[in-house]
């Protein structure tokens, strides 16, 4: 499984296959659906129901910071996040909307880790 993925991110790095484009802020995000799907009840709901972003080449996600939902994108295809002191308060609340319980799992572990050193 983590060869498929691997290879899904190399198609997305070189803007391969990738059937939708998330915009937050001024950053645009190209991705694959059944990726995001895949990995995000959020995108699952918002691409397998009958809202306009499932047939749309373009979704805007307000809700998000660009930087963060970058973050969060290259989470779904690598499993591979760095939390810190500095993005924990923005991707805790990311992570809940896109309902990415791994990433808030290890959101909640470093801030209880901060509170006990």
């Amino acid at each position: 499984m983590k060869k498929a993925f691997k290879v899904m991110n190399e198609l997305r790095s070189q803007n391969l296959l990738c059937d939708v484009t998330i915009v937050a802020e001024d950053m645009e995000i190209s991705a694959h659906r059944v990726v995001l799907a895949a990995c995000s009840p959020y995108f699952h709901a918002m691409f397998t129901g009958e809202m306009s972003e499932s047939r749309a080449k373009r979704v805007r996600i307000k809700e998000v910071d660009g930087w963060t939902l970058r973050m969060l994108i290259d989470y779904v295809y690598t499993a591979e996040i760095q939390v810190t002191e500095e993005n924990v308060q923005v991707l805790l609340p990311a992570a809940g909307l896109l309902q990415l319980q791994d990433v808030k799992k290890t959101c909640c572990e470093f801030l209880e880790s901060q509170l006990h050193p």
